[in-house]
């Protein structure tokens, strides 16, 4: 997680679990899309591709 988000090991400690479960899982759809030859959903021929993840603030 420390390489994939460029956050330190403390950062990523305080995660909450869920939201490390969704974005590994993100992460394996993405590299299934990949290794299946498709695009991305809703990708157009040429368009750069941008990912955001965002996380929720702890409460």
């Amino acid at each position: 997680m420390v390489k994939l988000t460029g956050q330190s090991p403390d950062a990523v400690r305080g995660w909450a679990w869920d939201d490390v479960v969704h974005l590994l899982a993100l992460c394996d759809m993405e590299a299934e899309e990949l290794r299946a030859g498709r695009p991305h959903v809703g990708a157009r021929a040429g368009a750069p591709q941008v990912t955001v993840y965002r996380k929720r603030p702890k409460r």
